[in-house]
């Protein structure tokens, strides 16, 4: 039931269920609050986000307005957006088709979740920051499949656009 949402989306909010815990981060456009009911209220999805390899970001619309709809949440903070997770990247911990509230007022810290931008085509990709034993800033997968999801290096330029404050989770 979220209104003047787009015909599909409001599958998708019928199949997850938010879950009290909080995660640890999207990209640089950023959601105007939508007033909704029983206090919640309604953030953009923006766009797809890649769980593995970067992704060129899709984000046409004007400000406040997703790509993929919106969908309703009580997490507090101005500007949060939401994306949804393409790819397995992230696995077994976070899943495509899954949903992430993201607030671009907060920059991920050393093993926070995060969304990144590339700085030459800016393409972005959510991932775990972590410093590496030689002190780089790594972008880590937690899939184990190290051959098809290395570590990507952050590299100069590169910025974090954002953190994962709260996944939404399929119903099971």
């Amino acid at each position: 039931a979220l209104g003047s949402t787009a015909t599909g989306m409001s599958l998708l909010i019928g199949q997850v269920t938010l879950l009290d815990e909080m995660g640890a981060t999207k990209q640089r456009l950023r959601a105007v609050p939508k007033p909704s009911r029983r206090g919640l209220r309604k953030v953009a999805i923006l766009s797809l986000v890649a769980a593995g390899k970067w992704r060129p970001a899709q984000d046409p619309h004007p400000v406040g307005v997703g790509v993929l709809g919106e969908i309703e949440t009580d997490l507090s903070g101005t500007n949060i957006y939401a994306v949804k997770i393409e790819g397995d990247s992230m696995a077994p911990l976070y899943h495509d088709g899954e949903v992430l509230f993201v607030d671009p007022d907060q920059i991920p810290g050393q093993r926070d979740l995060g969304i990144f931008k590339r700085v030459e085509d800016e393409a972005v990709c959510f991932k775990q920051l972590v410093l590496g034993e030689d002190g780089r800033k790594l972008l880590h997968s937690f899939n184990p499949d190290k051959r098809r999801h290395p570590d990507i290096d952050l590299r100069p330029g590169d910025k974090p656009k954002g953190r994962v404050v709260a996944p939404v989770r399929k119903g099971k």
